[in-house]
Order: C-alpha cells, then structure tokens, then sequence
C-alpha cells in the first residue's frame, strides 16, 4: 500500500492520516532489513532555467539548500548528487527530485513550492513523521518550484530587494527540510514555519527549532527518541523508546531531543498528572541506569533506542505498546543491559483506569549481574501540585498520590511476584538527584514512605534479581488512578488480575509456547552470544512435519530455516545472522521457535558483532 503527503509552502499542509499520534521522525532504525538512507542521494531536473534568477545560478543555489541542513551540528546527514533528472515536477520512479517545472500543475494561488513524500513498506529503514499504527518508510520525496512568483538570489542583487521578490535559496531550504522528513515549526523565525514574506532572507540559515528537529532525525550516531500515545482507556499516556513515560523529560520538555509528550491525563478529559517519569535500574551501591533529572544535566541520558517505540491496536479495543533500550549512554559504568518494553492498556471497565508496564531486564554484559533492582521514578503533579500527599499501601504493593482539592488518586503499583523492594517518597523540588542520592535511594528500601503537602516525587523498585549472562528478569507496574481510595485499590487489584493473565514472556506471546506435557525438546544455541553463526539443535521422537524460524523482539519473521518433514531423531540447524533475503541483521536479541504437532517452543539468543 502506498500514501503520498503534500506538503506546500504557503498553502499546502501536511495531510492527516488516521493512527497512533508520534513525535518526531525516526531513522534508520537498527532492526532495518535493507541498506540505510545514507547517504541521501538528491538529483536536479536537468532543465532548470528560472529566468528571475541571473547568471544561470539555480543550479548552485540548490546544491546550498541541502549544504545548509548538512551542515547542522551533531546531526549526521550527508548529501550526494546524484546525475540531473529528465523528470520535472512529481514522478513515482524512487528518485529525490528537485525541479523548477510543475509539470502536474500542483502550484496552487500563493503556493510557492510543493512537496511530495512517497510512502511504502517498512523495509528502506527511514521512518517518517504521520505513520500509521504498523509504520510506512519513506522511499522518494520530491520538490517543485512554483514558477508563478518572482524569484531571486539576496546574495546577489537584493540592494535593496526588489518588489514582490521571494528568497529562491529560502523557500528551497524549507522545502528540502521537508523531503528530509521535518514538518512545520511553530517558530515564525524557524525556517521550517509555514509562512515566508517576500523580501525575507533569513530562511536559508536554520533556526535553532529546525536543527534541533534535525538532530532528533539525523542525530550522531544513534536514533534518539520517539513516543506514542495509549489514549483508549480512562485517560491517556505518552511512553517512548528512551525510558520516560508521560512527559518525555522534564517538565514534558527533554533538552536533548525537543520532544513533548501529553503526560499521563487522568481521569479521560482531565488534567495531566505527571512532571516527569523514568525507569531506572542499579545494583547494590552501584550507579543508577536512569533518564530522570540529575544534579548536573536537566535529566540524565543513560537510555537509548535499540528498537523503535510502537503502538498497535489489537482487537476488543486493546492498546499494546513494544520498544527496546540499553544503558550504553550511562557516564558511569553502564551495565550492559538492554530494557525490553511491553505496555498495555484497555477500553473497558474494570480494566480501563491502569496502563500496565513490563520491563524485561536483558543481560548482555557477558558477567552475571547481582543485587539488581528496577524501578520508576515520577514526579507526580495532582491538582494542587504544592499540597500533595503520598502514601504507601504495603497490601498492594500501590504509592500512591492524593490532594486535599480533588478526589482523584494516581500511583504506581508493582505486579511481579518479587514484590516491592523499594518505595521512597521524595522532595521534587528541593533534592539534588545526584548520582549518589539515586544509589541510596533504589537500595533504601520502605523508608520515607509517606509525605505530607509538598511537591512530591516518589520511587518505587522491585528485586532483587540475579541475573545470568543472556538470561532476564521481569520488573512489572500498574500505573493506576481512581476516584478515591477504594476505587484506585479495586483498579490495582484489576490490573493484579489481568497481569496474570498475560503471557509471562510478552516477547514471545506471538509465537506462543509449549505446554508442560509437550515432549518438544529445543536446546539453547550455542554459542550464545554469538557471532556470526551459531547452531539451533532439537530433537524428534517421531517423524513430523516441522518449522524452525527466527524472529526480531517484535514477533516479525526473519528468517525460516527449515519448513517440512523431518524424520525422528536430533537435528541441528545453523543461523548465519542474515535474513531471508540473504541480508546480515543487525546486533541485538532474537527468538527462534519450533513449531511441531506437539506444540509451539521458542528461546532468546543473542547476536553480536
């Protein structure tokens, strides 16, 4: 299935498309199947000839457009011009064009250029602003001048700038940042704002509000951030690939990305209840992994996306919400441990005032990690956010948050069967958050665990695990609200309920599972980790038919193995690393599963390289 967007300057918005809200762009994500975008490979229509502008310098002027968003600090985003296009105007063909002839009379009244964005397949890696619920890349943009205004070059004869005249460098710099995957800024002097006046000349140069976008598409190095909505329940909540939930940092701000989330809004049409919210693991006197506020940055930044964050309706109305991170951004000492994420929400009493959160800890440190905990830090903001009160249900495992002004309550609950280990109610406003206040806290057990009328933030941790190299643990939460006490303890007590009802390994709950009776005998792959190869051995008691497939973290296939009979006996299979199409993937988790006529089993290995 294709979509095309147009976008056009001065008139043309960017079309609507139903689904899951998400900030911005991601790129390249490192579970891409096929090449990355990189470079981005432009061509020019061959035949530009704008009379407005003097001594043939279109060609040049364009060329400057894509330098000026390559040359954004610490975005990574090289330009290649590829050779000069017959094709004027829009064209199909999966070629970035750039042209100065409507050819297909898109140029409407006081549009001055016009955008296509051409959508396919998850499958080229680059990941656009406006997908639907199952994501769609972008294969082709293409840009087109509207040849019914007055062009020119202020760097050549703007002294001063003639009448009606219109920034022909400007409304391409604009235009070009939207082929590159950026919508319009809410800043007029931004380049990427919807407007320009004639005679302006300072859209060529990038605001901060455009590079920063910029960064967050093209940063250096890694992709950065990215969020999606549940909103089907009693409420709604942002999470995203980097640990936060809620408002994306703080005060819903995150310094490092320019993003925004829209909080955790409780009760459905309320206010937003949350400042800021992260995850967060650590060993006993060992530092915190965590991306919540520090003493010496707005919020620490040791999370970062190995797997992009997805939101995908299911059937009875059911949200679920999948993305993967590490620590590897932690200055300390990182611990090597990749957070695979699982959120759940539903539309329908008892069941529609909690979102469930299940973070599987993953080792891939090499070492055994010890005295392990995971937690969540939020600063909750109910009301009144200056007279709040916290307390502590040891019945439920439930922190939870009440202002004298309301009869609203919201808090935290844990659901795994290892229980609370931790829960601290904090001064948000006056603790330093070091480092060193994060480490005695997730170890300080139920201490300080009631406040009193303040700005409040609390932690609550579950543990302690111990967990062997390429083994994981399970740290799961109910973030829950209710219209007065007995009412937030019944929806906790729905969401103990429903907890158990889901699959213990939510990675695999596509693939499904053994039962206890089945004879299926699958063995751990060895090496595990490995690198580039590795051997899938099982066993048959009789002859059957059989599948052996290897799958991402998100249920997608990757690779069959073997699909047919087999006689009885011991079989092994090796996995190159590659995909179907004979690809290599990228590093990370995945899941290899037989399927028999006993059953379905399937085990986690690791690929490294």
């Amino acid at each position: 299935m294709r979509r095309i967007l147009c976008l056009g300057f001065l008139g043309i918005l960017l079309a609507s498309l139903t689904g899951t809200a998400w900030g911005y762009a991601l790129f390249d994500p490192p579970m891409r199947v096929g090449d990355p975008d990189l470079p981005f490979v432009y061509t020019i229509h061959y035949d530009i000839d704008e009379p407005s502008i003097r001594d043939d310098h279109e060609f040049e002027l364009i060329k400057q457009c894509f330098r000026n968003w390559g040359c954004t600090p610490g975005a990574d985003l090289p330009f290649v011009e590829g050779p000069h296009s017959p094709i004027c105007g829009i064209a199909s063909n999966g070629v970035k064009t750039v042209s100065v002839q409507d050819c297909n009379n898109l140029c409407g009244s006081g549009v001055l250029g016009v955008t296509y964005r051409l959508r396919t397949a998850p499958s080229e890696g680059f990941w656009t602003t406006g997908t639907d619920t199952l994501f769609s890349a972008l294969v082709e943009s293409d840009f087109v001048y509207c040849r019914n205004f007055n062009w020119d070059d202020p760097a050549e004869d703007w002294h001063p700038c003639p009448g009606n005249r219109y920034d022909f460098e400007g409304v391409g710099t604009h235009e070009i940042g939207h082929m590159l995957g950026l919508d319009h800024s809410a800043y007029a002097a931004a380049t990427m704002f919807y407007a320009i006046a004639p005679c302006d000349s300072t859209k060529s140069s990038l605001h901060f509000d455009d590079q920063r976008a910029t960064r967050v598409l093209y940063r250096e190095g890694r992709i950065y951030l990215g969020t999606g909505d549940h909103d089907n329940f009693n409420g709604s909540l942002t999470v995203t690939n980097c640990g936060n939930f809620g408002f994306t940092g703080s005060g819903g701000w995150n310094g490092q990305s320019g993003q925004w989330g829209s909080g955790f809004v409780y009760p459905s049409g309320g206010a937003n209840t949350i400042f800021e919210a992260s995850m967060a693991f650590g060993s006993t006197n060992g530092p915190v992994s965590d991306n919540f506020r520090s003493d010496v940055n707005p919020e620490d930044d040791d999370f970062i996306q190995t797997f992009p964050i997805q939101l995908r309706d299911l059937s009875g109305g059911e949200q679920t919400g999948f993305g993967i991170w590490d620590d590897s951004k932690n200055d300390e000492t990182p611990y090597g441990v990749s957070t695979v994420f699982r959120s759940y929400s539903y539309p329908t009493n008892p069941d529609d005032d909690y979102v469930i959160l299940m973070y599987w800890l993953v080792n891939e440190s090499g070492s055994t990690i010890s005295n392990f905990r995971a937690g969540i830090f939020v600063d909750f903001d109910l009301a009144n956010y200056a007279t709040n009160n916290v307390d502590y249900d040891a019945d439920l495992g439930l922190g939870y948050v009440h202002d004298p002004s309301t009869t609203t309550e919201v808090g935290l609950a844990v659901l795994n069967p290892e229980g609370v280990s931790t829960f601290r109610a904090i001064h948000a406003t006056t603790e330093t958050y070091s480092d060193a206040d994060k480490t005695a806290w997730l170890q300080s057990g139920l201490t300080q665990t009631s406040m009193a009328s303040s700005d409040i933030a609390v932690l609550i941790a579950t543990g302690t695990f111990t967990i062997a190299p390429g083994d994981s643990a399970l740290a799961a939460f109910a973030l829950v609200g209710g219209d007065g006490h007995t009412d937030i303890r019944a929806n906790v007590a729905a969401a103990q309920v429903k907890y158990a009802t889901l699959t213990k390994d939510p990675l695999i709950s596509d693939v499904g599972n053994t039962s206890p009776t089945s004879r299926i005998d699958l063995a751990q792959n060895r090496p595990n980790p490995f690198g580039p190869s590795t051997q899938i051995s099982f066993a048959l008691q009789n002859r059957a038919g059989v599948s052996l497939i290897v799958t991402d973290p998100s249920g997608r296939l990757v690779r069959t193995l073997h699909s047919g009979d087999l006689d009885k006996g011991r079989h092994t299979f090796m996995w190159d690393g590659r995909d179907n199409r004979g690809n290599p993937v990228s590093t990370g988790m995945y899941f290899y599963s037989l399927k028999t006529p006993e059953g379905v089993q399937s085990r986690k290995m690791m690929l490294l390289k």
